[in-house]
């Protein structure tokens, strides 16, 4: 699993970061990440480490914002509120990643 790029939300109240964790990913037949498909989630926790939750679902069916073609949370930025990040996407089509866009997380 991999985690990084933390960022503090103006208010110090949360961390945003973006993590490979609880993100179905492909697999070699030992288990690691394939080369070139590794995907990524928005999470979020209070800044004493509680209250972690995924932010995003890009990469998890049932969610509004799914796409099968797999996604990389690539980078972030938190909104002045606190309770929104304008996250940058990019959508993994074959072994390379396209499709980038902005989109607004809130809640």
């Amino acid at each position: 699993e991999w985690d990084g790029f933390v960022h503090p939300s103006p208010d110090g109240v949360w961390l945003a970061w973006v993590s490979s964790k609880d993100t179905p990913q492909a697999r070699d037949r030992n288990g690691n990440i394939i080369k070139g498909k590794f995907l990524l989630e928005l999470w979020i926790m209070r800044a004493d480490g509680s209250e972690a939750k995924r932010m995003s679902g890009f990469n998890h069916s049932g969610t509004p914002e799914f796409d099968a073609r797999g996604v990389v949370v690539a980078d972030f930025s938190w909104g002045a509120d606190s309770r929104s990040v304008l996250a940058k996407v990019r959508v993994q089509q074959d072994d390379i990643l396209s499709g980038e866009s902005l989109r607004w997380l809130r809640w």
